[in-house]
């Protein structure tokens, strides 16, 4: 047997088997994947907005915003890095498998 028959029976699909309905009614069962923690992280997000709108001023959150706003406009590596987390969790999120 050489590279070219083993690709060729590799590359073949399997017969399917008989199961008597066994695989659909299994997979009629079967819920649809859900992150397990996602009830902490939109808490977690709640309770963050929560305390930083008790606990800080409102000027001086609008203050950081726009020095903050007008820093990362200005800066390439940071829009750059932005859209590596934001891409990243994206493909996390829609390739995770449990």
């Amino acid at each position: 047997m050489n590279d070219n028959d083993l690709d060729a029976l590799l590359r073949a699909p399997l017969p399917t088997l008989d199961d008597a309905g066994f695989s659909a009614s299994v997979m009629a069962r079967v819920a649809p994947a859900t992150h397990p923690l996602e009830w902490l992280e939109l808490a977690m997000l709640a309770i963050s907005t929560v305390l930083a709108l008790l606990f800080l001023p409102l000027h001086a959150l609008t203050n950081v915003a726009v020095k903050l706003s007008a820093e990362l406009a200005n800066s390439t590596a940071a829009a750059t890095a932005c859209l590596a987390i934001i891409a990243s969790l994206y493909l996390l999120r829609r390739f995770e498998t449990d």
